[in-house]
């Protein structure tokens, strides 16, 4: 493992990369999906397609900034921030992979229930190293426990998927 003053700049990069890649995921669907998906029956409470991509950006950067500061608050204790942090983003990259590109909302729910779980284990992670920044990802846990429903919503009005 590094240690030394590179080290957590070299980390804070890498975090911030691969939270940029989770975050352009969606953009990089190709036009047909995004057509695919306009075409799909939607609830009458899904929030214009514009505040998608707003509220995602928020949640990304405070994802980065509690996850930086208990990186930077337990050098000696990372591992679980670590694992936390990886399964969290490997699930938050699995959804729209299954959403868009496979067209499956249906794959996508349990996937979504996941993510959204997935949420107050980082949230615990980051907390118990930097205390008080647990909470800054609450927007998180709540945006995903809305999309798990607007996903479930979907899936009820769409199906069934081929």
């Amino acid at each position: 493992m590094m240690r030394g003053a590179g080290a957590t700049p070299l980390a804070a990069g890498a975090a911030l990369l691969v939270l940029l890649g989770v975050a352009l995921t969606g953009d990089l669907s190709p036009g047909g999906m995004l057509r695919w998906y306009l075409g799909l029956g939607r609830p009458w409470w899904q929030p214009p397609d514009w505040v998608v991509p707003i509220v995602w950006g928020a949640i990304y950067v405070l994802i980065f900034l509690a996850a930086r500061r208990a990186w930077r608050a337990a050098p000696d204790r990372r591992r679980g921030l670590a694992l936390a942090l990886g399964a969290n983003l490997f699930l938050n990259f699995l959804w729209p992979l299954l959403f868009f590109a496979h067209r499956r909302p249906d794959w996508a729910l349990p996937e979504a229930a996941m993510l959204t779980l997935s949420v107050p284990v980082l949230m615990l992670a980051v907390g118990r190293r930097a205390p008080g920044a647990g909470w800054w990802l609450l927007p998180y846990l709540l945006w995903t426990g809305f999309a798990t429903a607007l996903n479930l919503s979907l899936v009820r009005i769409n199906a069934p998927f081929p």
